[in-house]
């Protein structure tokens, strides 16, 4: 026997979806698939009709233009019977006139959405009728219901397709209106999940971000390292080429470069002064524990070789793998220049910074040796937007540690 004390399973809600057209019905069902809802369907009105006398769902999505009777005439029959009258009703229509509007509400209508419609929009419209504590009187506005604009990635790949492709669809008389409106319906999936994407990509970086400044608290003298050499990193394989998509990539292995030193002991980390041969090994650790730590964690996935290989080197001479020359990943030799450039101009307790020009001679020194020459080229190249960060960088950290504002 169940403890008393558990809570009984969410009911899922039962959605009735009542529309000719097959693109809408994929398109609601993709938007309400999963375990909250579920989901039947009828493609005309008798048939929404006799589903929803029999079955009595909680909700019905209902197309206004449909065989046999149109979704004015079902939902009337709907509200009007004592049986049926509480279903919820949301009309998914084409007709999106005033006239088409204030009918549609007449015959007992929840809301009227007019297609193409944001999926998002539909959602919270749903959850809203449907949960029982919230006032009849208010509409959901977190989400507008409005109009979109193909954005610019939609439209290059809608451009991939041969325009008589469309052309000869468009140009038949019975279905070229619909054609157009399944057209702009799946522009507004893929404009909202364009947006989706952009937020979920921002709250990731944001926490990156986070998680780097809180490995850089640890030690005073490294403040905002991690952050400063993602900028130098990104601005190095900028110059060296490398497409966006594969400097994002290196852009977060350059924030989290230093992830392992979660694991190397403040004895160790804090140490005033040279670290002895064992506090070294464990020193040298850390991006052995980094790479172990995001092994699990699919968007982080290709930055882990980058954060294992940051510090070998050219030679071979380097650690974990003592691997050499080309064996080592390319964003790794990348982020070794831009850590071992902010390294150099970072006051530590053992020295003071180096100028920037001692810290490129030092990158010259290195080259063939602890550098790949291909990074210390462009490393010199872009030394002077790298020195603008880092006077930016600087006069940023010198604030926030006095708890000044930063404009």
């Amino acid at each position: 026997m169940a403890k008393a004390t558990e809570s009984a399973p969410l009911r899922r809600r039962r959605i009735l979806l009542a529309d000719d057209q097959d693109s809408i019905r994929h398109l609601v069902a993709a938007t309400l698939g999963g375990d909250q809802f579920e989901l039947a369907y009828a493609t005309n009105g008798r048939e929404a009709l006799d589903f929803a006398i029999r079955e009595h769902p909680d909700l019905i999505l209902l197309d206004v233009s449909m065989p046999i009777l149109d979704g004015f005439e079902v939902c009337r029959a709907l509200k009007q019977r004592s049986s049926t009258g509480d279903i919820k009703v949301v009309f998914l229509s084409a007709l999106d006139s005033d006239a088409d509007r204030k009918q549609g509400m007449a015959s007992g209508a929840d809301e009227y959405i007019v297609k193409p419609f944001s999926p998002l929009f539909l959602l919270q419209t749903i959850q809203h009728l449907l949960d029982d504590d919230v006032s009849k009187d208010t509409r959901p506005g977190t989400v507008d219901q409005r109009r979109f604009e193909p954005v610019e990635f939609v439209t290059s790949t809608l451009a991939r397709y041969p325009s008589s492709f469309l052309e000869s669809d468009r140009a038949m008389p019975a279905g070229g209106a619909e054609l157009q409106r399944s057209e702009s319906q799946l522009l507004i999936y893929a404009e909202e999940l364009n947006q989706a994407y952009r937020e979920l990509q921002a709250t990731y970086f944001s926490t990156l971000q986070a998680l780097a400044a809180a490995i850089d608290a640890r030690d005073p003298y490294t403040f905002g390292h991690s952050q400063r050499v993602s900028y130098y990193t990104v601005e190095i394989a900028k110059l060296m080429g490398l497409e966006s998509g594969a400097i994002e990539v290196l852009r977060r292995a350059a924030l989290l470069h230093d992830i392992g030193k979660i694991g190397v002991p403040d004895s160790t980390l804090l140490k005033p002064g040279p670290l002895n041969a064992a506090e070294w090994a464990v020193m040298k650790r850390h991006p052995e524990i980094g790479e172990q730590m995001i092994a699990g964690l699919k968007f982080l996935a290709e930055a882990a070789p980058f954060i294992r290989c940051h510090h070998e080197r050219w030679d071979g001479r380097g650690y974990p793998d003592r691997l050499r020359h080309d064996q080592i990943p390319l964003g790794a030799r990348i982020l070794s220049v831009a850590d071992a450039f902010d390294a150099m101009t970072s006051t530590r307790p053992y020295r003071p910074a180096l100028s920037v020009e001692e810290a490129r001679a030092e990158a010259e020194r290195g080259r063939h040796r602890q550098f790949d020459a291909r990074v210390v080229d462009a490393f010199q190249d872009g030394i002077r937007a790298i020195e603008a960060i880092l006077r930016r960088e600087s006069a940023r950290s010198s604030a926030m540690r006095s708890g000044r504002a930063v404009e």
